[in-house]
């Protein structure tokens, strides 16, 4: 049997593949181009004058197939066949104007705030999955806007921006995190005491956050020693006028320090940390990273073996007038930081979302090959 007569168009039906501008080039055959097209259901690419192509680049063509073989589309409204998948639209600009902002939101409010204090391991998982819902769907659109040879250049610019956006969200929130509110909430979670005795022993004290002592209380800086490391850690006893150096006999142990990092010489023992010189300090904030209460550990020893002092449980302050203006300070710092990188991760974003349509954007260009 001989084989099917190939499908042809409906007389003025024309498809995607039949690519011909007829008006900028009479003298080709292309009523017998047309049909062949038709035929073998192949791109038909064809030979046109030079001046042709030169007036269609003028026009602003996007494709092979002009206004003029689609009499029923204004020319100004088409999305030609060439350029399918790479056009301008409302709902791409919004998708990635937004989206990729809210995903830095999120992951930042998960990792900076009182979710990664509580429940760090939900803290991330949720980040991760904050990032995955987005970005799974834009990584398939991709694929299949490739398996069909459409240009995939927006979604490209999804999982670009929105990786951007999740990694730069969690590097950022980590540092802010560590420097300011970790500090906040761990304080926060601790206790506070009022009124307390110089004199009373550490381990009364291992939970304390923030204490306001009896009146007459001072820092003794005559007591003040250093620890020499990379840094110079500070230390001076928070006694009464009972234990100053002029008293004796002394307290029976100094469990409570003053602590500050470079604020006194290591030549010489004095203390200038803090509140230090105020009439009115009478507050501690609770000195809570391990890394520098080992080196002030080891100023408290130095100082019992120079003054002949016992320190048996020794606690580390912060000497300030305001404990709890002080805390809130750390909070203030982390929200500060926290608005401004959402502010500047948006414009980053909008700058970046502008470059592409500016620069990375054009028509698809018209496959002409030119006498």
């Amino acid at each position: 049997l001989p084989p099917p007569a190939p499908l042809l168009p409906m007389p003025g039906q024309m498809t995607g593949k039949m690519k011909l501008e007829k008006a900028l080039a009479p003298e080709v055959d292309s009523e017998a181009a047309l049909s062949l097209a038709a035929a073998s259901q192949a791109p038909l690419f064809m030979t046109v004058p030079k001046e042709a192509a030169k007036q269609w680049a003028e026009r602003g063509y996007d494709s092979l197939e002009p206004p003029a073989l689609r009499p029923n589309r204004p020319a100004s409204r088409l999305h030609f066949a060439a350029a399918a998948g790479s056009s301008i639209g409302a709902g791409k600009l919004l998708l990635n104007w937004i989206v990729p902002p809210l995903v830095f939101s999120l992951v930042s409010v998960l990792l900076t705030f009182r979710t990664h204090f509580t429940q760090p391991s939900r803290a991330f998982i949720l980040s991760f999955l904050v990032a995955a819902v987005p970005l799974l769907p834009a990584i398939s659109s991709a694929r299949r806007s490739a398996a069909r040879g459409n240009d995939a250049s927006w979604h490209h610019l999804t999982i670009a921006l929105i990786a951007a956006a999740f990694l730069v969200a969690f590097v950022v929130s980590e540092l802010n995190y560590w420097q300011y509110m970790w500090s906040y909430f761990s304080i926060e979670a601790m206790k506070s005491y009022s009124s307390v005795d110089p004199a009373t022993s550490g381990q009364r004290l291992m939970d304390a956050g923030k204490v306001h002592f009896m009146s007459g209380t001072r820092v003794a800086t005559d007591f003040g020693m250093s620890f020499t490391g990379w840094d110079v850690y500070c230390v001076a006893p928070i006694t009464t006028a009972a234990g100053l150096p002029s008293q004796n006999p002394r307290l029976s142990s100094y469990d409570l320090w003053a602590v500050g990092v470079n604020c006194c010489d290591s030549a010489e023992a004095n203390f200038h940390c803090g509140d230090f010189s105020s009439r009115t300090a009478r507050s501690g904030l609770r000195q809570i990273g391990e890394e520098q209460r080992k080196n002030f550990r080891l100023a408290v020893q130095q100082a019992e073996a120079a003054y002949n002092i016992r320190a048996d449980h020794p606690v580390f302050f912060h000497w300030v007038e305001d404990a709890d203006y002080e805390e809130s300070l750390f909070f203030d710092s982390g929200f500060q930081n926290w608005v401004m990188m959402n502010a500047m991760h948006f414009a980053l974003n909008s700058v970046a979302l502008m470059a592409f349509i500016l620069m990375g954007h054009s028509p698809a260009k018209a496959h002409i090959l030119e006498n």
